[in-house]
């Protein structure tokens, strides 16, 4: 629109310089010298003149500067021929110098017209080639220019952040998943059905940068979708919004929420042991005694042997008709598979004795993998210490083999915040091979200096490698993590040559293009961000990528979690930290549910003989009651 306002000015500042010599031009053309039609050329040549020059006009529109300008040029003999129809219908043209009836040439005009628009119609593509090939040496197509890098550094710097309730750019009922807003305060969307159902996410950024933001708003919207969501939090004390959070939606959406604690203290909520597949059951107590394969052949020796009894343990659980605990192989079958005489204990000994003393991962009729899974909603993890951070990998590992054994439809989240305290083989598998099986993980970590796992002899490269080239898209807050930006500068500053397929195509004014059939590649030069924008990076600013292509600087709003402005001292949110955190799974809160009462001390003060009857139950079943 501008370039055509921009033509107008033009020819108006051209009339008042001219206007003079145009009054001169009009009046010769219109009014005395040239009389209308009085030209038997021209009475020949008008249908075909109007034709041409609305086709030509048609042709050089929307091609620059000069392109406009000639189609302000060759519309004039059709206006021309337009003005003398009207004047002379008017009655303003009132010349005897002609003596030809206007009305028995019109007859002409249209048929001699018509067939110059059909010659138009049916050779245009030959004649466009020809004209286009004259027209693009002298103009340029109107085609949209990326801007360039100095650009999009000065934009950014005049954007500025403001808070904003994600919920409010929701869209289930289209099936899309809100990311976040962009610089320019739109809405950023994936598809779920097509991309977030099958992806793997991350959150980076140093602490306190608010790496949960993100994963609160993506997960929140997966358990809408009615996806299964498990957060394991193996940070000292837990984390302290997470589960207020994740507690406040499962509500809203009336999804189950389960709270599942690993600690010393913690009440008897499931068996570790309760799968009965030996190949599994080997796996795992290998796993909890933290034996891993090694090149070191004494410490291999040892491995050796505990792998062996391992395998004995594991077909002696898979195939007894009754549920067998770890503290039922220390207390009663002991001696089955440990030689009582011997001066040490092996590795495997040691690590389930000390199991045996946790009564959380003990509990005969507990709850059950494949029941958690199919209830859907939200289950909350929280180890406690170092020594449940390997018990929190073997529960994921659980859930994974029972939603492959079991063919269970529903889609698996795993949130791993911090999750290379906890990281197994399995994480590495889920990376490369689960999102396509309903299993996926949204991982979170402050530096890739930290992501060095030993336990399955990954460097810190290789596993931000692994994260990297699976993750479908990631969220980066502010970091001065060297690899991380070294990454960032390589593959996102600067510019980049990308190769486009095009087809050829036959041209028309008039019909659609025609394709020849003909393809060709052509290099595409695209800016991409400026050095200058990592300092943002490194300040604090939130970055999103998605598919491996930075898409844009983000920001991200808080879920609104209480009634009023936000306060950890509250206490409303006291409350939603107790209500959240309240053990769900423990024998005390399933009696409860069964017998009607949200929670154990509403049944304490309210049904005393209800309490009665968990503790009979916890003697029957558990050994530490």
């Amino acid at each position: 629109m501008k370039k055509y306002l921009y033509s107008v000015i033009f020819l108006t500042i051209a009339y008042f310089i001219f206007k003079d010599d145009i009054a001169k031009f009009i009046n010769h053309l219109f009014f005395y010298s040239v009389i209308p039609y009085s030209w038997f050329t021209v009475r020949l040549l008008i249908g075909v003149v109007a034709v041409v020059s609305i086709s030509a006009t048609i042709t050089m529109s929307n091609r620059g500067w000069f392109g406009t300008f000639m189609a302000c040029i060759l519309i004039i003999p059709a206006l021309i021929i337009f003005y003398w129809f009207l004047m002379h219908f008017i009655g303003m043209l009132n010349y005897s110098q002609y003596d030809f009836n206007v009305m028995n040439w019109v007859a002409w005009w249209v048929i001699s017209g018509g067939i110059t628009a059909w010659i138009v119609v049916v050779e245009s593509r030959g004649i466009t080639a020809k004209i286009t090939r004259w027209i693009d040496r002298k103009t340029s197509r109107g085609i949209n220019l990326v801007e360039d890098t100095a650009t999009i550094f000065k934009n950014h710097d005049e954007i500025k952040t403001k808070s904003y309730n994600p919920e409010s750019f929701y869209k289930f009922k289209e099936g899309l998943v809100f990311m976040s807003l962009d610089v320019k305060g739109k809405p950023i969307y994936c598809d779920y059905a097509s991309f977030i159902k099958k992806s793997h996410g991350n959150s980076m950024g140093k602490s306190q940068a608010g790496k949960n933001v993100a994963i609160q708003n993506i997960v929140v919207q997966l358990m809408h979708y009615d996806e299964f969501v498990v957060m394991c939090d193996a940070k000292d004390g837990g984390d302290d919004v997470m589960a207020p959070v994740l507690w406040k939606y499962a509500n809203k959406y009336e999804k189950p929420y389960n709270y599942i604690e690993l600690s010393l203290t913690a009440p008897e909520q499931l068996n570790i042991l309760q799968i009965k597949d030996a190949d599994f059951i080997k796996k795992i107590l290998m796993q909890l005694a933290k034996l891993e394969e090694t090149e070191d052949m004494a410490v291999s020796y040892h491995i050796q042997k505990d792998d062996a009894t391992a395998q004995k343990i594991a077909l002696f659980v898979a195939r007894s008709q009754e549920e067998v605990t770890i503290y039922d192989l220390v207390t009663k079958h002991l001696q089955l598979f440990f030689d009582p005489k011997a001066k040490e204990q092996t590795s495997l000994q040691t690590a389930l004795i000390k199991l045996s003393y946790k009564p959380c991962i003990n509990a005969k009729n507990g709850a059950r993998y494949e029941d958690i899974i199919k209830a859907g909603g939200c289950l909350y993890v929280q180890a406690k210490t170092k020594d449940e951070n390997v018990i929190l990998s073997v529960i994921i590992s659980s859930l994974r083999f029972v939603k492959s054994q079991q063919r269970i439809s529903r889609v698996v989240t795993i949130i791993g915040d911090e999750f290379m305290k906890y990281a197994s083989q399995d994480f590495i598998d889920i990376f490369t091979e689960g999102a396509g099986k309903g299993f996926k993980l949204i991982t979170a970590y402050q530096t890739s200096a930290l992501l060095e796992v030993k336990s399955i002899g990954k460097t810190s490269e290789q596993m931000l490698s692994v994260i990297m080239s699976n993750n479908s898209y990631e969220y980066i807050y502010g970091t001065r993590d060297p690899l991380v930006l070294s990454v960032f500068e390589e593959h996102y500053s600067g510019t980049k040559i990308t190769h486009e397929e095009t087809k050829n195509a036959e041209t028309s004014i008039v019909l659609a293009d025609k394709g020849t059939g003909e393809k060709h590649l052509k290099k595409v030069l695209t800016a991409r961000y400026p050095k200058e924008l990592l300092s943002k990076l490194r300040t604090g600013e939130h970055f999103l990528y998605r598919s491996g292509e930075l898409l844009e600087l983000c920001y991200n709003g808080y879920l609104p979690l209480m009634t009023g402005e936000f306060n950890k001292d509250s206490d409303e949110f006291v409350q939603m930290v107790n209500a959240s955190r309240k053990l769900t799974l423990s024998a005390e809160s399933a009696i409860a549910k069964s017998i009607g009462y949200s929670d154990p001390l509403q049944m304490t003060k309210e049904d005393p003989e209800a309490v009665k009857t968990v503790l009979e139950t916890q003697e029957e079943c558990n050994p530490f009651a």
